[in-house]
């Protein structure tokens, strides 16, 4: 249990210190300025925060129930010390999870942007989008908390399940799940 709650902890460490930086630097002119990918922005760090920690906290409970739906997979090689990984069988899985996590997201991600969905035995269209997905896009936003700025369901589906499959499928190092929050979250 302490080892998907370590790695949300310091998800969470590494994800609003980050976006505390940008948003500081938001606030003030300077030479990074230019740099800003937009200046509409609709939302402040603050309003999104709330929303943002709401996600957060679905996440920590589902990669629980996912630990123990696995029975720890993922977690179980946490007592191996660090030097019983070669550095190529980090580099490798390290790899693999980026590559199921970016498979997963894209996915989802694309099937949440459908605007047009016809279900058997339903006469109007469904849009995923306006349901699920458009409060996400809604802020305008260009600092890194708004990456998580959206509905449970869009969360769930393009966050949490991204990260918990492949460590549950492949046993990944815990090192490698550590790794994967700072390098490529």
């Amino acid at each position: 249990m302490a080892g998907p709650v370590f790695a949300w902890a310091l998800h969470m460490f590494f994800y609003h210190t980050h976006s505390a930086i940008y948003a500081l630097l938001d606030s003030h002119k300077g030479p990074w300025t230019k740099l800003k990918v937009s200046s509409f922005d609709k939302m402040t760090y603050s309003q999104m925060l709330p929303n943002v920690i709401k996600n957060q906290l679905i996440f920590l409970v589902s990669g629980v129930a996912a630990f123990y739906a696995s029975s720890g997979r993922g977690w179980n090689r946490a007592t191996e010390p660090y030097a019983d990984i070669s550095m190529k069988e980090a580099l490798f899985e390290w790899v693999a999870m980026y590559l199921m996590y970016e498979a997963i997201f894209y996915t989802n991600h694309r099937i949440l942007h459908i605007t047009k969905l016809k279900i058997p035995f339903i006469e109007k269209p469904v849009n995923l989008y306006s349901l699920y997905h458009k409060e996400h896009h809604s802020t305008f936003a260009s600092v890194g908390v708004s990456g998580l700025y959206m509905g449970s369901l869009d969360c769930v589906l393009t966050q949490t399940l991204p990260q918990v499959i492949g460590p549950a499928i492949f046993d990944f190092h815990p090192m490698v799940l550590w790794l994967r929050g700072p390098l490529g979250a």
